[in-house]
């Protein structure tokens, strides 16, 4: 009966039940990291370094995001789409783990604030495109 009103709401094919519902939960994986992560470093960004530091911040999210977005675009014409997207999720995986662990020891510094707000801008700008592409 679910299965039923999904294909007839969203015009699903008996096929494509099953992907449908996964991209589903990928998307909402990926809002919902986006979510608790984004506000928590800026807040730390914010206290730790203040508002003068932001537009910093953001002419440094605009230069690496239009270097990762090229660096991106050649790696998915080499490798397939599949493999540059594990391998995205896995190094934000680990970026998100070490920011983490240097919560919970309470150790930060100018450059790794700074590494992680780019960081967190990059997954947002990332791994959206990643979903609709």
């Amino acid at each position: 009966m679910l299965k039923r009103f999904f294909q007839e709401t969203f015009d699903i094919r008996d096929n494509e039940v099953k992907i449908a519902l996964l991209m589903q939960l990928y998307i909402f994986l990926i809002i919902t990291v986006l979510l608790i992560v984004k506000p928590s470093v800026n807040a730390l960004f914010l206290s730790y370094l203040g508002a003068d530091n932001l537009p910093l911040a953001y002419i440094l999210v605009a230069i690496i995001a239009v270097i990762s977005s090229y660096s991106y675009n050649s790696a998915i014409k080499k490798f397939l789409l599949r493999n540059v997207t594990i391998i995205s999720l896995i190094v934000f995986g680990l970026t998100f783990i070490s920011l983490g662990l240097c919560l919970w020891l309470d150790y930060f510094n100018k450059f790794l604030l700074y590494f992680f707000y780019v960081s967190v801008s990059l997954f947002a700008v990332l791994t959206t495109s990643q979903f609709w592409i």
